[in-house]
């Protein structure tokens, strides 16, 4: 990780970032810590990234969020959307971490329910917005991971829900496919991208 921190070093944490692979989400912990002020964290991923390390304390893509929500006083709230129900319940609990499950997307809940949070809990803080695109269909793209149901525009639409009235600090993207993926998923990836992009980098300059 020091390696990692001394070359981005010079790199500010604004903007969107683009982190490749679902792999290297863990890549969020370097950009959150360039952030000097209070905030809330969104993650859009069909993982909870909160799992403790099978054996050494490393930090990876499946634990980042958990190292982050214990490391960082700037952290004022973290909600995760996407991950299975199941995931959810064999994750330990963490006090200020609310989770929207793949579940109550699919039944259509997960909107009321993504409103509901910031209503209660998320207060008038800054967001930085994470999101690994395994939440999505394999019909929009396929990563290297199992996926979610979630469609392009409808990640779009949830993602306003939660930044709706907010400053959003940054945003960073992973999930990309494969190196050797086929053209034709590298294409639909591009798109995906292009969408993402068009749209989160339009609420940053609002």
């Amino acid at each position: 990780m020091e390696t990692l921190r001394q070359k981005l070093e010079e790199f500010d944490a604004d903007g969107i970032h683009f982190i490749d692979s679902g792999n290297y989400h863990y890549m969020s912990r370097i950009w959150l810590e360039k952030l000097n002020t209070p905030f809330r964290l969104v993650v859009f991923d069909n993982h909870t990234d909160m799992q403790p390390p099978a054996l050494l304390p490393v930090l990876s893509c499946g634990s980042w969020i958990r190292d982050a929500a214990g490391a960082y006083q700037n952290i004022k709230g973290i909600c995760v959307i996407g991950p299975p129900e199941a995931s959810v319940r064999e994750t330990e609990a963490m006090e200020h971490v609310w989770f929207v499950t793949q579940e109550e997307l699919d039944d259509g809940s997960g909107a009321a329910k993504i409103k509901e949070v910031f209503a209660s809990h998320a207060g008038t803080f800054p967001v930085y917005l994470s999101v690994d695109k395994d939440i999505l269909s394999k019909e929009e793209l396929d990563t290297n991971w199992d996926q979610g149901n979630v469609r392009v525009d409808e990640l779009l639409s949830l993602a306003k829900d939660c930044l709706a009235g907010r400053k959003v600090l940054a945003v960073d993207l992973c999930g990309e496919p494969s190196a050797n993926a086929p053209e034709a998923e590298c294409s639909a990836a591009s798109l995906v991208n292009q969408k993402l992009y068009g749209a989160l980098a339009a609420k940053i300059e609002d």
